[in-house]
């Protein structure tokens, strides 16, 4: 599952955070892969809230319902996402561990400051 969780972590913005639609073509390897993925919630506890509105909804509930009782993270890219997600998510505001608030911000690396 370590393999897994490398494959699957975004580290393009200043908080990586694990992309469950990287998940969701891993399930289609093999079986033993898709009832390992399904059955490890530590893999769905990510959900990023990041500019794209497409399948957002499925990936929110799919990330919201495969973590089980385990603690969920929030990454918040674009606050307009959060106000079309958040009746379903503050359901589940018993398990959210951390919220991170992005806005856009990418990682800068050597030679990027000021672009």
């Amino acid at each position: 599952m370590a393999i897994i969780k490398e494959y699957i972590t975004n580290r393009d913005l200043v908080f990586p955070y694990m992309e469950i639609g990287g998940l969701l073509p891993l399930i289609l390897t093999s079986a033993s892969w898709r009832n390992h993925i399904l059955a490890t919630p530590t893999l769905w506890t990510d959900i990023f809230l990041g500019a794209s509105v497409e399948e957002l909804e499925m990936k929110v509930v799919t990330a919201l319902h495969l973590s089980g009782t385990a603690s969920i993270a929030l990454y918040i890219d674009c606050p307009k996402l959060w106000s079309i997600m958040s009746s379903i998510i503050l359901k589940e505001r018993s398990r959210t561990s951390a919220i991170y608030i992005m806005g856009g911000r990418k990682k800068r690396g050597p030679g990027s400051i000021g672009r």
